[in-house]
C-alpha cells in the first residue's frame, strides 16, 4: 500500500491494514478479470475494434471506486 510505510506509528494505527489489502486485492484481481474479458466479450458484441475505450474506461472507473472505497479503512475517521 503505498505511503503507509512513511507513515507515523500513529497513524499506522489508524489504518485497517488487512481490511485495506483485502479491498485492494479483490478489487485488482475483478480488475484484471474483466480486462480480460472485455476483448472476447467486444468481439462478440462486433464491437472489437472499440474494445480499447472500454478498457480505458474499466480501468479508470475502478481505479477512482478502489480510491474512494479505500479512504473507509482509516479508523476514528469520522464519516
Amino acid at each position: 500500500i503505498a505511503g503507509y510505510n512513511s507513515l507515523s506509528a500513529e497513524k499506522k494505527a489508524q489504518v485497517d491494514v488487512n481490511g485495506l489489502s483485502s479491498m485492494m486485492r479483490n478489487g485488482l484481481i475483478a480488475m484484471g478479470i474483466l480486462l480480460m474479458a472485455n476483448h472476447s466479450i467486444m468481439d462478440v458484441l462486433g464491437w472489437g475494434s472499440y474494445s480499447w475505450v472500454s478498457m480505458i474506461l474499466m480501468i479508470v472507473g475502478i481505479t477512482i471506486y478502489m480510491l474512494v472505497k479505500a479512504q473507509e479503512f482509516e479508523k476514528g475517521k469520522d464519516r
